[in-house]
């Protein structure tokens, strides 16, 4: 073996012990949605925490939750569908599949870092769709799906899958060291 091959193995093994990104998918169905939930009653899917929400003043209306659960989708006419990600460290992306009844710009995805919106989509047609979200380098707690009458059939999250729990934990408290 030649010292440049001895180098090459040498810097991969570092960059590995160095902790690669291994992502993995998280996929909420709704298969696990309560009958009939009241608005703001959780559930968990995934080891994500779901609740229906009141809608926000960025939504189509503001203060209405009235949504429909049918097995493998969630109607919102209109409500927020709240996704709490924390206990999920390493989140890099989503794609959430939407069918859309009410017009471009009615059904809209959000990821969020605390308050802060960190990234959007929205529908472009009044049809099926699939929203995608990224999370850039910031560390994303919760995803919402809002619309005035759509349905979310599935959401996928991208995550880093080699993030250990000792890892989860220190995300945990670099995000509080900025809340």
């Amino acid at each position: 073996m030649t010292l440049r091959m001895i180098a090459l193995v040498f810097c991969a093994a570092l960059l590995v012990s160095a902790g690669s990104v291994f992502a993995d998918t998280l996929v909420i169905t709704f298969d696990t949605a309560p009958a009939a939930p009241l608005c703001g009653e959780t559930w968990v899917e995934s080891g994500a925490i779901l609740s229906f929400v009141p809608t926000t003043a960025g939504d189509c209306s503001e203060g209405d939750c009235f949504f429909d659960v049918s097995p493998g989708e969630v109607w919102l006419f209109p409500s927020r569908l709240n996704v709490d990600l924390s206990a999920i460290c390493g989140v890099i992306s989503a794609e959430i599949d939407i069918i859309d009844n009410c017009g471009a710009g009615c059904t809209n995805a959000f990821f969020y870092e605390g308050a802060v919106t960190v990234d959007s989509a929205a529908n472009s047609v009044a049809n099926a769709e699939t929203l995608i979200l990224s999370a850039g380098a910031s560390i994303v707690d919760r995803l919402a799906v809002s619309s005035c009458e759509g349905a979310c059939l599935e959401i996928r999250i991208e995550y880093d899958a080699g993030a250990s729990s000792t890892e989860s934990g220190s995300w945990g408290s670099i995000k509080a060291l900025f809340e």
